[in-house]
This record gives C-alpha cells, sequence and structure tokens, in this order.
C-alpha cells in the first residue's frame, strides 16, 4: 500500500495552514506523516509544490516528494486529479491500494486509522472513506484499490464503505478559528460527543 499526502501552498482562507506549527512542533503535514507510517506503507508519496517541504523531506527513506506541476495547484483542482496525474505519469502500482490522507484532519487518532485499513483491508469494498457522525466525508483518509480508481477516477467507487468518527477526530481545517479549534482537541481541551 502507498499513502498519498497533498500539501499545496496558498490557502486564501487559512493562509499558510501547511507551515504553520501545528503541535509539538510539528506542522500539518509532519503530524500526518507521523500517522502514516502506522500503516505501515511500502512509500509516502509527498504531493507538493511547497519548496521547504521538497527540501525536509529529500532525504527520508519512506518518503517520495513529487514537485506538484502548476497546473494541479489551482484552488479548484481536486485531490482525485492529483493522485490520477501521478499514478498515471509514473505507472507504478496503479493496481495497488492506496489510502489518500488529508493533513487538515488532524485530531484523527492513529487508532482510528489501523482499524479503518484493517476493515479496508478486509472487507469487500472498493473504497473506504472516513465519515463524521452526520456520515458527511471529513477529509481524514480515503481507502481505494488502485483499478477501481484508475477506472472511476473518484473515491466513491460502486463499493464504497464509511467508517464513521467522532466529531473531534473529524475537525476540518478550513479556516483560521479551525486551526485554533484542532489544537483545542489535540491539547484535550475540548469536550464533546457522539
Amino acid at each position: 500500500m502507498r499513502v498519498f499526502i497533498l500539501a499545496r501552498a496558498g490557502s486564501k482562507r487559512c493562509p499558510e495552514k501547511n507551515i504553520r506549527e501545528f503541535e509539538g512542533g510539528r506542522t500539518l503535514i509532519d503530524e500526518c506523516i507521523r500517522k502514516a507510517r502506522y500503516l505501515k506503507p511500502e512509500k509516502i508519496i509527498l504531493s507538493t509544490d511547497i519548496d521547504w517541504y521538497i527540501d525536509r523531506y529529500k532525504d527520508n527513506y519512506d518518503v517520495l516528494v513529487f514537485k506538484r506541476p502548476v497546473e494541479l495547484c489551482g484552488d479548484l483542482t481536486t485531490s482525485e486529479a492529483v493522485v490520477y496525474d501521478w499514478m498515471r505519469n509514473h505507472g507504478l502500482g496503479m493496481t495497488q491500494d492506496f489510502c489518500l490522507m488529508q493533513a487538515t484532519t488532524p485530531c484523527m487518532k492513529v487508532d482510528t486509522l489501523v482499524k479503518a485499513n484493517d476493515l479496508f483491508m478486509a472487507s469487500g469494498a472498493k473504497s473506504l472513506i472516513g465519515v463524521n457522525p452526520a456520515l458527511r466525508p471529513n477529509g481524514a483518509f480515503y481507502f481505494v484499490r488502485g483499478d477501481e480508481f484508475m477506472r472511476y477516477h473518484t473515491w466513491w467507487t460502486p463499493r464504497t464503505a464509511l467508517y464513521r468518527m467522532s466529531w473531534e477526530e473529524s475537525v476540518d481545517i478550513d479556516w483560521p478559528w479551525d486551526f485554533r479549534i484542532a489544537q483545542a482537541v489535540m491539547r484535550g481541551d475540548v469536550y464533546g460527543h457522539d
């Protein structure tokens, strides 16, 4: 299995969210890579246009840094388009299962990620998507069979399973206040309920 992590510069709603310190001296991307390693992937593929990350991870044995093309860095570019472009151009393991993890959902627990992976591997599902208690995608992870992704170019296959997560784990950073809420959740300063 491979894990894709996408990091784009130029967020308009939450400027520099991908390079700001989030927790324990780590950025959102650092935290996402730390959690991805628990899946024991063959490779973590970091697609980014942020030079700082390209330099930071270029010598890591388990992180393959991919300089994202300018045409895939726009506000309207989908994560599916970025992953599809990489798979099409590199032709490596196009039938291999993979996971997209979005760094902007940093409160997801490692245990949740590992359990979701185990469920995906044991199930007949063609994709598995993390959702909040209202069953809306929260962006934390998208597991998908490589051949299905190449066929449909989306996380949503004819046999998609949902993995329900708590509200706390589903915090998605789109705005500056989301960043502060996520930090509070990580510190244990926010108490919610399912």
